[in-house]
């Protein structure tokens, strides 16, 4: 466990609410995990495909040496990371997703997508991808979900042969803590396991 493993973090809506997760992510350091947090401005008005195009420049130049990287999605954040995997899959060897909306764009509530109007593209778009997933990409992926989750519906958050596990919470934001805290040496285990 010398070696640190690069993490993409990508957060979720709320673009004003990040220090706490930024705080949490400090844990993940003694496990091996160098967590590189790249906030996607959901708000800003800009559309997503710039912000994609970002993304995937920040993975080449991680990747330059011929290293791979993980990439950790949470809640929204979970759709631009199957979108960012699926633009560099040969340079990603894992993607987890916590309490992801990865699916379900036609019963999203429209007001998300009026405040945040890249998340309207990027949902659209995660949803087309996974129709293209392949069995060897899926078995890179890792779908965490809270018990019962009020804002992400278990189907949207979950993708049909991935690996999924259910985190003992109750609630959206209790399901990211506890994947964030007590959760953390389950997935470093995972990201290690398969970079």
């Amino acid at each position: 466990m010398n070696r640190k493993i690069d993490v993409i973090y990508l957060p979720g809506l709320g673009d004003n609410s990040y220090s706490w997760q930024m705080w949490l992510l400090r844990l993940w350091q003694p496990l091996g995990l160098k967590v590189l947090f790249l906030p996607i401005k959901w708000g800003d008005g800009e559309p997503f495909e710039p912000k994609l195009k970002m993304a995937v420049k920040f993975i080449d130049k991680l990747t330059k040496n011929g290293d791979k990287v993980a990439i950790v999605g949470v809640s929204a954040g979970a759709s631009a990371a199957l979108n960012l995997y699926m633009a560099e899959s040969r340079k990603v060897s894992v993607v987890v997703f916590i309490c992801g909306k990865i699916q379900g764009f036609k019963t999203t509530n429209p007001r998300y997508f009026i405040r945040n109007p890249a998340f309207k593209e990027s949902l659209r778009l995660s949803e087309k991808l996974i129709e293209e997933l392949q069995d060897t990409d899926k078995a890179k992926l890792l779908c965490l979900k809270a018990v019962h989750d009020g804002l992400v519906l278990s189907h949207d958050s979950t993708i049909d042969g991935t690996k999924i596990k259910t985190v003992p919470a109750i609630g959206h934001l209790l399901g990211i803590i506890y994947s964030l805290t007590a959760g953390a040496p389950f997935i470093a285990r995972y990201i290690r396991s398969r970079t």
